[in-house]
């Protein structure tokens, strides 16, 4: 992950980005209102963060050790702010908050009834929003392919 000092130009920012393809990586901008974060997407053990670090405009460069960066909580705190993480609201949930959200339901709706009575377990087991699958995409036109967009109506 590369930090942008504040005042980093968009002619730094996009030689920052160049270095990145160097190496075979792909660069995940982050615009924030104080600062420019960009993260690398790729391997990035060949890469040489003092080099990174001593571009022009770079304020800190550094490798993110965990896995799936773009949905990592401590990449999106230094993406925004270094207080919040992004929230995401779904009716009353909110998702990236300090709970836990819990999604729940079918691999496939089948029927109205089906579904019903499922959500009626999830809800019991406590999850906070259902899910289920209406289209199907199988190897064999033989098997169940799901309700297609009759099962939005179904639903």
């Amino acid at each position: 992950m590369i930090i942008m000092k504040a005042d980093a130009t968009e002619e730094q920012i996009n030689g920052v980005i160049q270095e990145i393809k160097k190496y075979g990586l792909r660069a995940d901008i982050s615009r924030g209102e104080f600062r420019t974060i960009i993260g690398l997407i790729g391997d990035e053990t060949e890469v040489d963060f003092e080099h990174m670090a001593a571009l022009p405009g770079v304020k800190e460069a550094m490798m993110v050790e965990t896995p799936f960066k773009l949905i990592n909580r401590d990449y999106n705190r230094l993406s925004e702010s270094e207080e919040e993480c992004p929230v995401i609201k779904i009716g009353s949930v909110e998702i990236g908050g300090d709970e836990p959200v819990f999604i729940a339901g079918p691999c496939a709706v089948e029927s109205k009834k089906q579904l019903f009575r499922i959500a009626e377990e999830v809800k019991k087991a406590g999850a906070h929003i259902l899910r289920g699958g209406v289209f199907k995409p199988r190897s064999s036109v033989h098997s169940f392919q799901g309700l297609g967009a009759g099962g939005y109506e179904e639903a």
